[in-house]
């Protein structure tokens, strides 16, 4: 999982990438409670546990990013792919990992975007007529089926 993105989310973000066997490192971070959220090529996108870290707290962290399920969302007919955003239940920004390694993929009404980690999402589309959005939960090996026409 060389070059994977990673986040580490939490007071502030720290953005990193995995070396060669598949790990990242961060230093320097506040005590507080963080999320980490990361990518991979061709796998899933998503984020774990939160975890408190403490002054001087040093932790070593798997996360899982588990197969991962897709997420079709219907919008009806559209000329061109549509601005996304794709957040955590809990507010945290997936686009920019997500648009480095599986960018959405349009589709006869509407796009796929995935594989997502299992987990519950909001989704935002920017249309012509106003902005759309939904949440939805997704399943390992599944497609969820988000219809926002």
């Amino acid at each position: 999982l060389s070059g994977a993105p990673v986040y580490f989310v939490g007071s502030e973000t720290l953005t990193g990438f995995t070396d060669a066997q598949g790990v990242t490192g961060f230093t320097g971070i506040e005590p507080g409670r963080y999320r980490p959220c990361a990518a991979a090529f061709g796998a899933a996108a998503g984020c774990g546990t939160p975890v408190d870290l403490g002054d001087g707290d040093h932790r070593d962290l798997v996360l899982d990013l588990g197969e991962g399920g897709f997420v079709d969302v219907l919008l009806g007919p559209m000329e061109r792919l549509p601005a996304l955003r794709i957040t955590t239940d809990d507010g945290i920004d997936l686009t920019s990992l997500l648009m480095m390694v599986n960018p959405p993929m349009p589709g006869p009404d509407g796009v796929r975007i995935g594989p997502l980690k299992r987990d519950r999402y909001r989704i935002t589309v920017a249309m012509p007529g106003g902005n759309r959005q939904g949440s939805i939960s997704t399943i390992d090996a599944e497609t969820a089926v988000l219809d926002l026409r």
